[in-house]
């Protein structure tokens, strides 16, 4: 069996279309460089490194 990449996860709702929407916070952004820009800006604390964020740094704790 060769394996198919899939172009979208199976998470994706037909009804919208393409519509960036962040895991963090479920926000829409109308293009994707928005929704990366915004990840870069509010969910990552370098900030410079995006799809890097480490978690368990201890700055932020689930309540």
């Amino acid at each position: 069996m060769s394996e198919v990449k899939q172009p979208s996860p199976p998470e994706h709702k037909p009804q919208q279309p393409e519509t960036p929407v962040c895991p963090y916070c479920q926000r829409h952004f109308r293009t994707l460089d928005d929704l990366t820009f915004h990840i870069v800006t509010r969910h990552t604390q370098t900030g410079k490194s995006p799809g890097l964020a480490q978690t368990g740094s201890g700055s932020k704790s689930k309540g």
